[in-house]
């Protein structure tokens, strides 16, 4: 085994020190961001129209404002698609390029300019701190890793980064799931409950329903697709620590930029989960990464 492997590593030493923490707060920040732009493009886009759709329930027939309001709102939700969607990629981008630096400088690799573009500066890191305290940002690998040789110690908080986050997606997906087919049931109702002829069926189904449908199954095939991408990581990772642990084989350090960089990709495309769920989860799954790192670690 070479000496990088035999290393020890300082990690949690350098995770702790405020330039770091500072890292993690305007990474969580940026992503806080992110998933607003993300639930507003939600909103404005998937639910108003349906919110439409169902409110012409409390109006006359003869009233035509609903019909009027759902078709300039098309116009308009097409612009406003636009713009959040762009937002939620600059601020999702620059929040993993934030995080990667964190990775980056606490593993002690060196930032790799052709994988991953430019440094991210002190104003990127600065400008987004917010009113974060340091709470919660403390110990972001956990400490059991102290004393594990270099190698080892990165792997494992490797894979803590993808610990739960399949779970996280699957349990997303199937809220989405119940959310999308409770409503487009609901528009439904309202339809057959009105008995309205085909162009009006057209208008307050089919335009409410064509973005729903659109953003539950994008937004299902993306979660599914970096659910596979995860697993197919860990699975990558645990075979590295099992040759490291057991078999005693080197490891180069070309595997562990591989490995990085992957993360990396996938936090930079991957679905930002809504924070709602991600707290309400976040207590066990610590629990889950704790137990986990624990059984790695012996």
């Amino acid at each position: 085994m070479n000496f990088l492997n035999m290393a020890k590593n300082n990690i949690v030493e350098l995770e702790n020190s405020q330039v770091h923490i500072n890292q993690l707060k305007a990474a969580h920040h940026l992503y806080t961001k992110a998933g607003r732009y993300s639930i507003s493009y939600m909103v404005f886009c998937a639910f108003i129209p349906v919110v439409i759709s169902i409110g012409r329930m409390f109006f006359s027939p003869d009233n035509h404002f609903a019909l009027n309001a759902m078709m300039a709102y098309g116009v308009v939700a097409l612009v406003a698609g636009f713009i959040l969607e762009s937002s939620t990629s600059k601020h999702r981008n620059l929040a993993a390029k934030i995080q990667q630096l964190f990775d980056s400088e606490v593993f002690g690799l060196e930032w790799n300019s052709h994988l991953w573009g430019a440094k991210p500066s002190l104003e990127n890191i600065s400008d987004n701190l917010g009113n974060l305290s340091n709470d919660g940002f403390r110990n972001w690998y956990d400490s059991q890793i102290d004393g594990l040789n270099r190698m080892e110690a990165i792997l494992i908080c490797q894979r803590a980064n993808l610990a739960y986050d399949s779970k996280l997606r699957r349990r997303f997906n199937y809220i989405v799931s119940t959310i999308a087919i409770v409503v487009s049931l609901l528009i439904l109702f309202v339809s057959f409950y009105r008995n309205e002829g085909i162009q009006t069926a057209i208008v307050f189904v089919g335009v409410p329903l064509v973005p729903i449908i659109k953003w539950f199954f994008s937004t299902t095939k993306k979660n599914l697709d970096d659910i596979e991408s995860c697993e197919s990581l860990k699975s990558f990772i645990d075979d590295n620590l099992e040759k490291l642990k057991k078999n005693h084989i080197s490891i180069n350090e070309s595997t562990l930029y591989r490995i990085q960089d992957r993360i990396y990709i996938h936090r930079k495309t991957a679905f930002k989960i809504p924070d709602c769920l991600y707290n309400t989860m976040r207590k066990g799954q610590e629990e889950y990464v704790r137990t986990m790192v624990n059984q790695l670690s012996h």
